[in-house]
């Protein structure tokens, strides 16, 4: 009933993760809130029966690859039946790179996918928020979705400055294959793709 049952704070942001990680698949709602901006250079996972939501609540997550691909190099990677939640509290907060709200940036992957990967039997959830500045030496500058992905619903999020640069890379700031796919009251801006779907 939205009931608060439990509470913790960390001051180490990746701690607060992978405890979310850990409760989110037990019955109940989990949310991991930053209460600080994030930089790091580790790939987040949700994969399994887990459901988490992470409220930016108007700071960033930086992925700190200065721009070189890597494996795994992305942001999120959500897969095997995970759902995965992003909200953004505080909107209207300064951001990162003078940008307003929350925003998660920086991710670099070596294949598809820069910044978030929606695998197999997955869903996401977007409810906010802003995804910038991502590579991907493949298909999906910003987001990749997963032939065998289940959902993805995007609303009010940016997708901005995103890229997918390999020979015959489509989708600068989504690669969508076939699924259930809803995408509202959101842009799509200053993206690039080598070859089909710049946005």
């Amino acid at each position: 009933n939205d009931t608060i049952t439990k509470s913790e704070t960390y001051l180490n942001p990746s701690d607060a993760w992978d405890k979310a990680v850990s409760y989110a698949g037990s019955t109940g709602k989990v949310i991991c809130r930053l209460g600080a901006n994030w930089s790091h250079d580790r790939q987040l996972s949700v994969s399994g029966d887990k459901k988490l939501t992470l409220d930016l609540n108007g700071f960033y997550i930086l992925r700190t690859r200065d721009g070189e691909d890597t494996e795994n190099g992305n942001i999120f990677t959500v897969e095997n039946g995970a759902t995965f939640t992003i909200a953004d509290s505080r909107p209207k907060s300064k951001g990162y790179d003078g940008l307003k709200g929350g925003v998660i940036a920086g991710g670099c992957n070596d294949t598809d996918g820069g910044g978030i990967i929606v695998g197999e039997d997955a869903s996401l959830y977007i409810t906010g928020g802003m995804l910038y500045d991502c590579y991907a030496d493949g298909d999906g500058g910003g987001i990749y979705i997963n032939e065998d992905a289940k959902k993805v619903d995007i609303r009010n999020f940016t997708i901005r400055k995103c890229t997918a640069d390999s020979f015959k890379a489509d989708g600068g700031g989504i690669y969508i294959c076939k699924n259930d796919f809803t995408m509202i009251d959101s842009s799509i801006e200053g993206c690039y793709s080598n070859d089909n779907g710049g946005g």
